[in-house]
């Protein structure tokens, strides 16, 4: 989607050519963007061979599509995940905005001059092309580019799967009722939608989470506790399609949209809610064999921030490095928040993840 496309003519023996937008992926197949009358002179007929996504099978092991790279690491260093990427959340462990990059909108994420479009998840902002942070995205990784080489910081990467990660990008239309297909081939429990044409208050982060239901939805880019507003149409989405209404933040005519599908997938993901405690451990049981590698908490009944947890820089049984999605905080490692749990993760008593009665929803992946 808006970006040049390789292209190669088996009828020639030249090499490929990338100086135009050719066609756009869409959720259900795809969208001729190019005049050029090689494929698109009007009136004429054309045929076509298309071949659906690598949606087709669950992964076997949590390492098949799902990374955490972390570090000081050099510019220009190329990080193997073992899969290609089709969304990374980076950010530095420093005072700075997490960014999403996905495939779907990746501008030049193949070459070394990477501007990937660039969605910050502590902001309202559209889409920007100003993100380097990682680029050469192949098979099996991904360079470290621009500011992040050098820098402390982390990278979460995710492949789409069945089950387990989907992305879509769409177009709203601004009637309510208005159906977004998807393939990630199960009902997902979590959504994250963001407008990337537009920005400011009318465009936050839209979040559906099973664990809070189709008539409330939260902000990824706020602390805020859950609102009810009918953003999903106050309907539950199925295994091919999820609901919007008319709001701008998620189906505003005209304008442009991203959005991010995950569900739980035995032994590997887990998406849930817990209820907190001041006085005792609270043990997360997501199914895992060998703990949690990846958390995500969020407190839904008062404020609570987005925070973020992973192996790579610690849940241990000491104090435990975070970091936050919805602002740009630097990494707090102040106090022992969880600990290690050999099926999920265990949430230690009084703190902004366990107070009293407090209800929290999560995402954790083994």
């Amino acid at each position: 989607l808006g970006e040049d496309d390789a292209e190669l003519y088996p009828s020639s023996s030249g090499g490929e050519y990338a100086g135009r937008e050719t066609f756009g992926v869409r959720s259900t197949g795809f969208q001729v963007a190019s005049t050029n009358t090689a494929i698109n002179a009007s009136g004429s007929d054309y045929i076509y061979m298309a071949i659906r996504g690598p949606m087709m099978k669950e992964p076997e092991d949590a390492t098949d599509v799902f990374d955490v790279t972390t570090g000081t690491l050099s510019n220009g260093s190329t990080q193997t995940t073992g899969f290609p990427i089709d969304m990374q959340i980076s950010r530095s462990i420093s005072n700075d905005a997490a960014v999403a990059i996905d495939r779907l909108r990746g501008t030049n994420i193949r070459t070394s001059a990477s501007q990937a479009r660039g969605l910050y998840t502590s902001s309202t902002s559209a889409e920007n092309t100003n993100n380097n942070n990682s680029s050469n995205w192949d098979n099996t990784g991904f360079d470290v580019t621009g500011t992040f080489g050098n820098v402390n910081a982390v990278w979460w990467n995710f492949k789409r799967a069945k089950g387990f990660f989907d992305a879509v990008a769409y177009k709203g239309n601004g009637t309510a009722g208005r159906t977004v297909s998807h393939s990630l081939g199960v009902v997902p429990e979590m959504i994250w939608a963001k407008c990337r044409s537009n920005g400011g208050n009318a465009y936050y982060w839209q979040v559906y989470h099973v664990g809070t239901g189709n008539t409330k939805s939260l902000r990824l880019n706020e602390s805020n506790a859950t609102a009810t507003i009918p953003v999903w149409n106050n309907t539950t989405p199925t295994d091919s399609v999820f609901e919007l209404d008319n709001w701008g933040n998620t189906n505003g005519s005209g304008e442009t949209y991203i959005a991010y599908l995950f569900a739980s997938l035995d032994g590997i993901s887990k998406v849930g809610s817990y209820t907190g405690s001041s006085s005792s451990v609270v043990n997360v049981d997501c199914g895992f064999s060998n703990g949690a590698r990846f958390v995500l908490i969020k407190r839904t009944d008062s404020n609570g921030d987005w925070m973020v947890f992973d192996t790579e820089r610690g849940i241990v049984t000491g104090n435990d490095p975070m970091l936050n999605l919805n602002n740009t905080d630097a990494e707090w490692s102040g106090g022992d928040l969880l600990d290690p749990y050999s099926s999920g993760f265990s949430v230690n008593p009084n703190w902004a993840g366990s107070t009293d009665n407090g209800t929290y929803i999560f995402y954790a992946i083994a």
